[in-house]
């Protein structure tokens, strides 16, 4: 017998004022298009890097958030041969380009423009980080202008 699969999964609810569904179809344009990144928690940060409205309803979008370790080139780091750290000059290029990112993580998502609700599944990010992030992400001055600030809050599980 096959083995049961389970997807739990969480939603966020995005509120800015007055309500549109182009404005929330907007939000997450500015997002991907001005490539911006917001932090998750300790060095975990995320981008949106797709955003594409879903063919049976045009007031669905499906998107991709990534997840990854945002590492100061620059800090101290160890050698585990030597077993001594190694000081890292600032005025010389990096040991790691600062355009890669290591522990990348993909995590799709679902967003209703018309209600204005973002669905994810919780084995990659937990709801708390999604809205710390979200709400990070789109109350930056490149999104918010015009528009005003937006409201992210965890939806209570139903």
């Amino acid at each position: 017998m096959a083995r049961k699969r389970i997807l739990r999964v969480a939603a966020l609810n995005i509120k800015t004022q007055p309500h549109s569904s182009d404005i929330y179809g907007e939000l997450f344009e500015r997002a991907v298009a001005g490539r911006l990144k917001a932090k998750v928690r300790g060095e975990r940060m995320g981008t949106v890097v797709s955003m594409w409205k879903m063919t049976a309803d045009p007031k669905w979008r499906s998107g991709a958030l990534y997840l990854f370790t945002n590492l100061d080139p620059f800090d101290t780091w160890f050698d585990e041969q030597t077993r001594k750290p190694i000081e890292q000059d600032k005025k010389a290029a990096p040991i790691i380009p600062t355009n890669l990112k290591p522990h990348l993580r993909q995590a799709p998502f679902v967003f209703s423009c018309q209600d204005h609700r973002l669905f994810f599944s919780i084995t990659d990010i937990a709801p708390s980080s999604a809205c710390k992030f979200f709400d990070a992400l789109l109350n930056q001055p490149l999104i918010t202008e015009g528009i005003g600030a937006v409201d992210v809050i965890v939806n209570p599980v139903f």
